[in-house]
């Protein structure tokens, strides 16, 4: 009697085990199919045996979140899936947590504690962005306008821009590491010294290059015209050519002719006329045409400004052969006459 209720035990026991070992194994196999349409022609599953597994898998694995990874396994009981979702390095979960678990009731396909999702992952800035920026990578910060550096710890105005170069132009760019600034001058100028081709200033308001700019000035190749012995020049500079006037000084000329202006192209740097002549001293005109004689007055005879002059009262129709030499004459034909007379 104790033999036969020893067997009825074991059999019971040994149906018992069978029979949760085929349950587990119709979970198992639940959990591991995708979501698929149920077969109406062959309904066996539906009810009973097996539960809701004809529909497919009640607890679909939940997507990745950004910046993570999802592992999803059965429970040790083979009840629920249980599914771990890991941030990357650097990376934490809005609640600040690296890991966060949800579980999902193989048997209703309800989760418990969640929805099934997890939410991103977000990148660690630490210290903490400021004024207002954004982390959108590990220990990288967005700033706001007027804003930068690695916290946004800085404020764009503190790189004061200087001011452009006399006769040029200044261009600057405000980076998210520093500001740089480059100059250039007007056609036709250059820089009247050492100038930096870029201007550099860190977050903090100091330009490593410095922010002394030099001044432009023309880019004149003429070079000057010397000026006149005895005399001075004047010269004029203009954008693009320079201008000179030459002048003597009182009392002198020029010792041949020259133009009033002389004209350069400043980026030629070559002077058309190419010299200017000298002054020398003026020189009084003197007449040295000689004397006009007259042809029918004998050689020898005196001229008229020799003659002595006319004794007063002598008519100027008296005989002139007798008349003296001292007689004054009225005219220049009386005293032509007389010459001729006594000559004869």
């Amino acid at each position: 009697m104790a033999l036969l209720r020893a067997s009825i035990i074991c059999c019971l026991l040994a149906s018992s085990l069978a029979a949760n070992t085929r349950d587990h194994e119709r979970r198992k196999r639940s959990s591991a199919n995708i979501l698929r349409a149920p077969d109406l022609n062959d309904m066996t599953d539906f009810g009973g045996n097996g539960g809701f597994g004809g529909f497919g898998d009640v607890c679909p694995e939940p997507r990745a979140p950004g910046n993570a990874t999802v592992k999803c396994e059965d429970s040790w009981d083979g009840m629920e899936k249980v599914c771990t979702a890991t941030c990357r390095p650097n990376y934490i979960f809005p609640s600040g947590a690296k890991e966060e678990t949800q579980r999902c009731d193989l048997g209703w396909g309800s989760w418990s504690g969640g929805t099934g999702t997890f939410q991103d992952c977000k990148p660690i800035c630490n210290p903490s962005c400021m004024n207002g920026g954004a982390c959108i990578l590990p220990f990288t910060c967005r700033c706001q306008a007027g804003y930068r550096g690695s916290r946004c710890q800085y404020a764009v105005s503190n790189c004061v821009r200087p001011a452009a170069p006399q006769n040029g132009q200044i261009q600057c760019a405000d980076g998210v590491t520093d500001t740089r600034c480059q100059v250039k001058c007007l056609p036709g100028y250059k820089f009247e010294g050492p100038v930096e081709s870029e201007y550099v200033c860190r977050p903090d308001g100091v330009w490593t290059t410095g922010s002394t700019i030099p001044n432009c000035i023309l880019d004149n190749k003429c070079v000057p015209l010397q000026k006149p012995r005895n005399g001075d020049i004047q010269c004029t500079v203009e954008t693009h050519e320079t201008h000179c006037y030459p002048t003597c000084n009182a009392g002198y000329r020029f010792e041949s002719p020259t133009n009033n202006m002389y004209t350069c192209k400043n980026s030629e740097g070559v002077w058309t006329p190419n010299k200017v002549p000298d002054c020398i001293p003026k020189v009084n005109v003197i007449n040295t045409k000689p004397a006009i004689t007259n042809p029918l007055v004998p050689t020898g005879s005196k001229t008229i400004s020799e003659l002595p002059p006319l004794k007063p009262g002598v008519p100027h129709g008296a005989n002139t052969t007798t008349a003296p030499l001292t007689a004054r004459f009225t005219s220049l034909k009386d005293a032509a006459r007389m010459c001729l007379q006594k000559t004869a």
